[in-house]
């Protein structure tokens, strides 16, 4: 029970420490203009695709991140695949950390 009790109170730190930097992402997003949020989403989708091995268009993904966090810019053309990797973006930061707080519960000694 112990040994339980402790890997629980192990993996609520975890999450703790993981919330604490999403956290903090947050803020510092907060107090970036809308245009270096944009080039933040931007840059974390170039490195990806970029250890993926794939190339994408720079300013269509711009254009794409533009649209969802509702930034005017001047729109260049979009494709599908542009539009999808946006989305997945958005999606990720948004939902990280609503999981990870669900996720996040004190853990409950055994009674």
């Amino acid at each position: 029970m112990l040994i339980k009790t402790k890997r629980k109170e192990r993996s609520y730190f975890i999450l703790q420490a993981a919330i604490s930097a999403v956290r903090e992402r947050t803020l510092f997003l907060s107090k970036m203009s809308e245009h270096a949020e944009l080039d933040s989403l931007l840059q974390n989708i170039l490195m990806s695709s970029e250890i993926e091995g794939e190339s994408l268009n720079v300013e269509s993904v711009r254009s794409s991140l533009a649209k969802r966090l509702m930034i005017k810019i001047p729109f260049k053309k979009t494709s599908a695949r542009t539009e999808g990797v946006a989305d997945l973006q958005m999606d990720v930061f948004r939902e990280i950390s609503r999981k990870l707080l669900r996720l996040a519960k004190p853990p409950q000694p055994d009674i």
